[in-house]
């Protein structure tokens, strides 16, 4: 019996002899798989994130390492990926929205704000669809474009800050060259809204400027061009040229007018101008649309 028993053992070490390659690459697996990511579905249940319903489709399944014990899910992007802005689930089943200037944010530096955030502050996740939804004057997909106000009142165009500078007609004035201001150089810094910020350039039905025959005013006035100029003239009673605005500053004190612009006078500084339709009301003495005539007649027009 002893020298059957020498020779079964005598076996299992020619048998582990033979196979120690085998079981040497086995030990190296085993020891190094908690490591490895698994992205196929056996694998996945295998490794774990069962809890995570295995990432629901929208990531990938970590098996454990020394410093995570248990399976985690590492999301794919937009559901909460290492490299998204925030993760909202630690199964990847809900989304992130897109990133846009912050509208008011704490400040990173003495020159540094408006950092890349969700919906800009200006709108709430919908972490079901990853779709912002913005805040009444915000829109873009990241709520990250500034409306304009009442939409310009339907009397009126919605511009970009960039653009603003190469109007004519874009108030304030201004004499500079419309090539002068780039308000667009350092966007993380001084000029972050120079594409999302808006204004409204408002309609006039005489052209505007501080070039001659332009008025320094538009017809239709205001944030959201909801008011309007009455007509202009000049005085009757007087023998000046109240409409000549050469050499005028025009409000704002960024231009002059040239040789043949003109000021608004509204009413002919003989009436009161209602805003709310443009219509002057004259003064006892005067008439005309404008105010611009006198009449020993007229009690009021």
């Amino acid at each position: 019996m002893a020298t059957a028993a020498v020779s079964r053992l005598a076996s299992r070490c020619c048998f582990l002899r033979q196979h120690r390659g085998v079981f040497r690459f086995l030990f190296i697996a085993l020891f190094f798989a908690p490591t490895l990511h698994m992205s196929d579905g056996a694998s996945v249940r295998q490794y774990g994130c069962k809890q995570q319903n295995y990432c629901n489709g929208h990531g990938t399944c970590v098996a454990p390492s020394r410093g995570t014990p248990r399976a985690i899910c590492e999301c794919f992007e937009t559901w909460g990926a290492p490299t998204d802005p925030v993760q909202p689930s630690n199964d990847c089943t809900l989304r992130t929205c897109p990133l846009g200037p912050a509208v008011a944010d704490v400040p990173k530096s003495n020159q540094k704000g408006h950092s890349m955030v969700e919906c800009s502050n200006a709108g709430s996740c919908d972490r079901e669809s990853g779709v912002c939804k913005c805040m009444s004057h915000r829109a873009g997909r990241a709520c990250e474009i500034m409306l304009c106000p009442s939409d310009c009142s339907g009397h009126g165009m919605c511009h970009k800050m960039v653009d603003l500078p190469k109007m004519v007609n874009a108030l304030p004035l201004s004499n500079m060259s419309l090539t002068a201001i780039r308000y667009q150089d350092n966007q993380d810094k001084q000029t972050w809204d120079s594409y999302v910020g808006h204004a409204c350039v408002c309609d006039s039905s005489w052209p505007v400027g501080l070039g001659a025959g332009q008025t320094q005013q538009a017809e239709y006035y205001g944030a959201d061009c909801s008011l309007r100029h009455c007509p202009s003239g000049n005085d009757p009673s007087t023998t000046a040229n109240e409409q000549n605005c050469f050499n005028v500053s025009a409000t704002g004190n960024h231009g002059m007018g040239s040789h043949g612009n003109l000021c608004h006078v509204e009413c002919s500084n003989r009436g009161a101008c209602n805003p709310a339709d443009g219509a002057c009301k004259c003064y006892d003495g005067y008439r005309g649309s404008a105010c611009e005539l006198t009449s020993a007649l007229a009690s009021g027009s």
